[in-house]
């Protein structure tokens, strides 16, 4: 398990796996400069699972604190599912969209 702590103090608990997705998310979105809400799955003190809902931007601060449990975390699979495809979307570059007015792309050399 993992101790996730961000905005001044506060932090959530989470298994090893949803941690290492949302880091990894986390920088990814940095690098294309874009900003996500993720919804996060979390065990609470209780044992309980919960969630939480973090807005991600490029000037985000997370840190991971690694605890000891060999806990494993329900939602993490869709969890870490999930921010792969993200990662895979933020890294596939946009195709070029075609001129609405039919206009030849004014990099296109005719030549």
């Amino acid at each position: 398990m993992q101790r996730i702590s961000y905005c001044a103090g506060s932090s959530f608990v989470t298994s090893d796996a949803v941690a290492s997705s949302l880091l990894g998310y986390a920088r990814e979105l940095v690098a294309a400069n874009r900003t996500a809400v993720v919804d996060v799955p979390l065990i609470r003190g209780d044992g309980e699972v919960g969630g939480v809902s973090l807005l991600l931007t490029p000037t985000s601060q997370l840190a991971s604190e690694a605890l000891d449990s060999p806990f494993l975390g329900r939602g993490e699979a869709h969890f870490t599912r999930t921010t792969e495809e993200s990662v895979a979307l933020l890294l596939t570059p946009p195709s070029p969209r075609p001129d609405p007015h039919g206009w030849p792309d004014p990099g296109l050399h005719l030549d």
